[in-house]
């Protein structure tokens, strides 16, 4: 996912990854390093909680059907539960958003090839 870019967003990530250790480190064999930091006291949860939901858009770059797919499991597995509380695995969907500003989406060509 992306979002058109948020200078408060991206100070307040800035600033946490500056102060904390990331909880996930790993260099690919392209010598890209990919690292995950885990948020885990309650000022650094509501602040970007509070900067996530002043987003105006969240837009999805990537995997539009896969999105279209776990909405309606979602909507299916509600509809089957007659205790339905908001709170079950299935109304979350796991994802990650980037600023435009960090994104490339590059083509994907599909080569078909007769036999």
């Amino acid at each position: 996912m992306t979002y058109i870019d948020n200078t408060r967003l991206d100070n307040l990530v800035a600033e946490y990854i500056s102060g904390n250790e990331p909880i996930y480190s790993v260099v690919n064999k392209e010598k890209i390093e990919h690292s995950i930091w885990k948020i885990d006291d309650m000022n650094s949860m509501n602040d970007a909680i509070s900067a996530i939901n002043d987003l105006e858009s969240l837009y999805i770059a990537d995997g539009h059907h896969r999105s279209a797919a776990a909405s309606k499991v979602r909507e299916s597995k509600m509809n089957a539960n007659s205790q339905h509380t908001g709170n079950e695995e299935y109304n979350y969907f796991l994802a990650v958003a980037f600023p435009k500003s960090k994104m490339t989406i590059l083509d994907y060509n599909r080569l078909i090839k007769e036999q």
